[in-house]
């Protein structure tokens, strides 16, 4: 695990909410598509309390065991939680 790193994502997913808040107007849905913006729900949250928000993984998620060794877990499942709808590429997941 990188804090650099972890901090240079985080700033990215700041970064794209605050454009995104830039033309949000209430009742907008804003879709967030794959890893690179897990954290954007949460952001966007934080901004508009009633933001209507879906997230889609393009990407398999990965297995229970797999996602369990990553140092931020809590932090990312948290953020997707935050969407008011979730989709996987996958219907396995």
């Amino acid at each position: 695990f990188c804090e650099q790193d972890w901090r240079a994502y985080s700033a990215a997913n700041r970064k794209f909410a605050d454009t995104v808040m830039e033309v949000y107007e209430p009742g907008h849905m804003v879709w967030a598509h794959d890893y690179h913006l897990l954290l954007l729900p949460s952001f966007l949250l934080r901004r508009h309390r009633t933001a209507h928000i879906g997230l889609f993984l393009h990407s398999p998620f990965p297995a229970s065991d797999v996602f369990r060794s990553v140092a931020v877990r809590e932090e990312l499942l948290r953020a997707m939680l935050h969407a008011d709808m979730v989709g996987f590429l996958l219907f396995e997941y």
